[in-house]
């Protein structure tokens, strides 16, 4: 979560270094994002942006464990992201790895 292009990704993604999600009000994610000159749909999609490279980084070993999908609900609810944009993110993170498995599985024959 800590390195973005985009300056107000980054001051998003910072408030939740060492604060758990429930701990960052929507208010602060607000004045960071005014501090860097984004508001209304672009904060929208900051907002989005975080919320991906989480989920990136935690299906980086390509599981999500218990501990870490609770993080990420929590993570949603604190960026203000609806659960069906939440859940759209987690599926294309997701999908193309198990697309790409199951095509591998499929051109050896074997489903193991």
């Amino acid at each position: 979560l800590r390195s973005f292009p985009d300056r107000a990704e980054q001051a998003i993604a910072n408030l939740f270094v060492d604060t758990p999600p429930e701990r960052v009000g929507a208010q602060a994610i607000a004045d960071v994002a005014a501090a860097q000159g984004v508001s209304g749909e672009r904060l929208s999609a900051a907002r989005a942006a975080v919320y991906r490279r989480a989920v990136l980084a935690f299906f980086a070993d390509e599981a999500i464990d218990d501990a870490e999908a609770d993080y990420l609900g929590r993570l949603a609810r604190a960026l203000l992201i609806p659960e069906r944009d939440a859940a759209a993110a987690r599926h294309a993170v997701v999908e193309p790895v198990f697309a790409r498995a199951l095509a591998d599985a499929m051109a050896d024959g074997a489903l193991t």
